[in-house]
């Protein structure tokens, strides 16, 4: 049947936008797990399930399997045509009516704000027409948004036994829950909800918890006290700039399990000592010129760290610019070809490093010039120039040269072009010299390296080498987020 305009203003993702609040003083999130067209749960306890927005409840104490009934095309596109601001707390509005989450940074403080989706009264079946549509009347492609639909319903199966529920539902395991009959470190509360004709799974947690599941993916759960609670303060004031750049408010929650926000698993490594180093530095970020300073973070600089400039573009940040990880290479110019080869060359002390550490420290691979050139699209490669490099001495242009010239700029698209390096901190070890700066290709090309990662803020390797030599957790933040400035007033004042 079709929609009305009315049932157009007030539907937006009723159950598929994340749902972020201050709860007793902490900033909740949904954290994304999985997506599914249907899942199977079991746990060593009961699991509790109820439908969000009712007192309707089930204990299921075998394996559960829920599946999308789809009754009708469950997904429309429309085109918005303005949004509102509304207040939450104003009486009678909840947020079950169906608004869309978005996060500001206001005068020193995080701010979590709903919107009203006014929508066009003409819908379409897939985001194909709309675009079609958009373009024929001059609308953006940015004004069209998926609409789900009412009333979402899943059909639990538990043995012999099913029942049908309303999206969102609502998960409840004190133990680790088994999810597609892998084993996950996650327990507590979970939101399943439909996103675009597909179930997915969040897990609902108190910002600190979050942090808690991150440290030890990121930094490793044997550092140092002092580099964990470094890896916190950076991991969360990242979590906080992520979460206002709302890359995920339409995808159903607020921040990812993966690389695209940081990596997430649940209870996975969580020990005393990351619990310790996580509510040592409870609530403290990071502030630049009085808004939430992006914390980038990688495995190893290689010696020095690089500009988030010269890596990503944009305008040259104070506090993401190039440091010396290494004292000898504070006045060694490694944006200088023959001085980045030899400092690659040159054999580093991994006397004290754990074994991931020495890894990522110096390393060599080797790929054929046939692989190389289908990499970069070409028939064949005679020869490779390195147009430049960044102040940390990784590649960020280079030219290669064979049936035709391609010119590759940017460390991540070198790294890939390469087979996926650590790093572009790089030199090709077996080419010939020719003319000027360039390098004959051999058939197999012979790289070494240093470093692993982007190069851009805190090296983790650096920090824990830092907190090895007594270094204070905030201390290691200053020296690789030079001019920053730690704030924990930003959720005293935050409010939804």
């Amino acid at each position: 049947m079709r929609r009305t305009l009315w049932a157009l203003i007030l539907l937006t993702c009723l159950s598929g936008l994340p749902a972020a609040e201050i709860r007793d003083g902490q900033l909740w999130l949904e954290i994304f797990l999985a997506q599914a067209e249907q899942f199977t749960f079991s746990a060593s306890d009961a699991i509790n399930i109820s439908e969000q927005h009712s007192v309707l409840q089930q204990a299921y104490q075998q394996p559960v399997t829920i599946k999308l009934v789809k009754e009708h095309e469950q997904v429309q596109w429309g085109l918005i045509n303005r949004v509102e601001a509304v207040n939450v707390n104003q009486s009678g509005l909840a947020l079950e009516e169906g608004l869309r989450e978005s996060f500001q940074w206001n005068e020193g403080s995080l701010d979590i704000r709903y919107e009203k989706l006014i929508f066009e009264s003409k819908y379409f079946n897939s985001k194909e027409e709309a675009e079609v549509y958009a373009r024929q009347t001059g609308y953006p492609v940015s004004s069209i948004a998926s609409i789900p639909a009412e009333n979402n319903r899943v059909i639990i199966t538990a043995g012999d036994k099913k029942s049908y529920f309303q999206l969102p539902l609502k998960l409840n395991c004190p133990g680790n829950l088994l999810i597609n009959n892998e084993l996950k470190d996650y327990s507590g509360s979970f939101i399943l909800k439909c996103v675009r004709n597909k179930l997915v799974l969040t897990h609902q947690q108190n910002l600190e918890h979050y942090i808690m599941g991150v440290v030890p993916n990121e930094i490793g759960d044997s550092a140092p006290l002092e580099a964990m609670k470094a890896q916190a303060v950076a991991a969360r004031s990242h979590a906080i700039f992520m979460m206002l750049s709302n890359k995920h408010h339409d995808d159903g929650y607020d921040l990812c399990n993966s690389v695209h926000c940081q990596v997430y698993k649940g209870n996975y490594l969580v020990d005393e000592s990351i619990i310790q180093a996580v509510r040592a530095t409870a609530n403290v970020i990071m502030t630049f010129e009085g808004k939430v300073a992006d914390a980038p973070y990688h495995s190893n600089c290689g010696g020095k760290t690089d500009c988030s400039s010269i890596i990503w573009g944009g305008r040259n940040l104070a506090y993401l610019d190039c440091v010396s990880c290494h004292p000898e290479l504070t006045d060694t110019d490694l944006t200088n070809e023959v001085n980045a080869i030899k400092w690659i060359t040159t054999s580093p002390d991994s006397q004290k490093l754990a074994s991931w550490e020495k890894r990522t420290l110096i390393w060599q691979r080797t790929i054929s010039k046939a692989t190389l050139a289908n990499n970069a699209d070409m028939c064949y490669l005679n020869s490779m120039e390195v147009l430049e490099r960044g102040k940390s001495g990784r590649i960020i242009k280079l030219r290669l040269t064979g049936n035709t010239e391609k010119t590759v700029t940017g460390e991540y698209k070198i790294r890939q072009l390469f087979g996926g390096l650590p790093s572009s901190l790089f030199y090709v070890s077996n080419a010939q010299k020719g003319a000027g700066k360039i390098y004959l290709l051999p058939d197999s090309v012979q790289i070494q390296g240093k470093g692993a990662g982007h190069g851009v803020g805190m090296c983790q390797v650096g920090a824990i080498a830092k907190a090895r030599d007594s270094w204070t957790w905030d201390s290691i933040i200053n020296f690789y987020y030079p001019g920053s400035v730690l704030s924990s007033e930003w959720l005293a004042n935050c409010h939804n």
